[in-house]
């Protein structure tokens, strides 16, 4: 048994954690966009502004617009 889980389960079948949530916070872009925001609302060309090096299209893929 490796974490709690019977060996060849797979982890998403346990229906715990949508497998989305790790490939969607793996991008580092991603995590930099929710760190900017920080609980706060930006508009879209403010988000761009404080997320270093960032390019609109990886905003757009990242904001979801």
């Amino acid at each position: 048994m490796i974490g709690g889980l019977a060996s060849g389960r797979r982890f998403d079948a346990c229906g715990l954690v949508s497998p989305e949530i790790f490939t969607d916070l793996a991008n580092k872009w991603t995590l930099m966009v929710i760190e900017c925001l920080g609980g706060r609302t930006l508009c879209f060309s403010e988000l761009g502004d404080a997320v270093e090096g960032i390019n609109y299209k990886m905003l757009t893929q990242n904001c979801g617009a």
